[in-house]
């Protein structure tokens, strides 16, 4: 598998990884801080399975065309479906249009895609925790509260990334591009 993520700002990364490291420090979950070489991010576009080489060639294009992005985090909010407790940035137009000009320019790989990614369909976040129980999301939401401050961020890179799955569970996500 195979992501498109906007990367944080060196203090927007240390509060998100505060975040995590205090979630498994308390026992409550630890499911991002398990994953080898994760970022803190907000995925553009996930796929499951796309001719790599191809890809990488025109996304080196537009990665070197990519301009930082300033929103907030301003919003805590769960998808129970998934069992995910996430930040969500405030969205602004910046954000909406690289979104928008990422798959223009990637249309040929969107049937590859992950429909939640897609235009119309996407909602950008930057997870908190992942895979949990109703009881676990309300811990961790409860607990992610009482320590969420809003916070001005800047989207100040976007990388390639191959996540790797081991027993159903993401054990790896690590940078190629």
């Amino acid at each position: 598998m195979y992501a498109v993520e906007l990367f944080l700002n060196e203090q927007s990364d240390l509060y998100v990884r505060s975040i995590w490291d205090e979630l498994s420090h308390e026992h409550i979950d630890s499911s991002l801080k398990d994953i080898k070489e994760i970022c803190p991010h907000i995925a553009l576009s996930v796929y499951e399975d796309i001719d790599i080489v191809d890809f990488t060639e025109e996304f080196l294009v537009f990665k070197a065309n990519f301009k930082p992005i300033n929103t907030c985090f301003d919003i805590l909010g769960v998808f129970p479906v998934t069992g995910t407790c996430f930040l969500k940035p405030t969205v602004t137009e910046e954000l909406l249009n690289i979104h928008s000009k990422f798959h223009e320019q990637f249309r040929a790989f969107n049937e590859k895609s992950n429909s939640y990614y897609l235009p119309g369909h996407w909602n950008p976040h930057c997870t908190l925790a992942i895979g949990l129980s109703a009881e676990e999301l309300k811990g961790v939401f409860n607990f992610s509260l009482d320590r969420f401050k809003p916070l001005r961020i800047t989207l100040n890179d976007v990388g390639l990334v191959k996540i790797d799955f081991k027993d159903g569970k993401c054990v790896s996500s690590i940078r190629i591009g």
